[in-house]
């Protein structure tokens, strides 16, 4: 695994920091699974090591290290997804939006699920955060996460909501995902992805 540099991870936040690297993918999975902030993760961290006897100066363990670990390991993580994923015969490409909290602050932002289903399959490809939910945003988003995936020439069968943003006759995000695929789609409606995607 790539650790940013030590040196230029002390110049911006000004402190001293240890040399041993010490973060595996257990760690990094289990921080994630378990939706431990990198703040709190640093605290956890150090109180265990010292428990332990470790000396904790000793140790790479500061909030930007340790936020770019966890962003490279995601990122590792989901090449790895997307190069071991096999494309069943005859799959339903489903989306739905939720106006959600964002991750930071207050304020709401539209999420777009994005599933795929098969015989004994189900994958997640992504959440999509989108600036407005309207239908060419959607398309949009749909279109570059079938491409990404490699299933833009596959497509087939989709599941979508009724609401005016999918189904619009003009407008709408699965007219205009037509448009973008240049063939027509067979459409499924009224089944709404399960919340636990999001």
């Amino acid at each position: 695994m790539e650790y940013p540099s030590s040196s230029e991870v002390a110049i911006e936040e000004n402190i001293i920091i240890g040399k041993i690297h010490f973060f595996d993918d257990r760690m990094l999975a289990c921080m994630d699974k378990s939706k431990i902030s990198t703040r709190d993760a640093i605290h956890f961290i150090s109180a265990t090591a010292a428990a332990l006897g470790h000396r904790v100066e000793d140790l790479v363990l500061n909030r930007t290290t340790v936020h770019l670990i966890r962003k490279e390991y995601r990122r590792r993580k989901a090449h790895d997804i997307l190069k071991n994923f096999d494309i069943p015969q005859v799959f339903v490409f489903h989306w739905d939006g939720k106006l959600l909290p964002k991750m930071k602050g207050k304020k709401k932002v539209d999420r777009l699920a994005l599933v795929v289903t098969g015989e004994k399959t189900e994958n997640i490809l992504g959440i999509s955060k989108l600036d407005n939910s309207t239908g060419n945003k959607i398309a949009h988003a749909i279109h570059q996460f079938l491409i990404t995936w490699e299933l833009n020439n596959l497509v087939e069968f989709i599941c979508l909501d009724t609401t005016s943003s999918n189904t619009g006759i003009q407008k709408g995000a699965a007219f205009l995902l037509e448009q973008k695929l240049g063939r027509e789609l067979l459409f499924l409606h009224a089944a709404i992805i399960s919340t636990k995607y999001f």
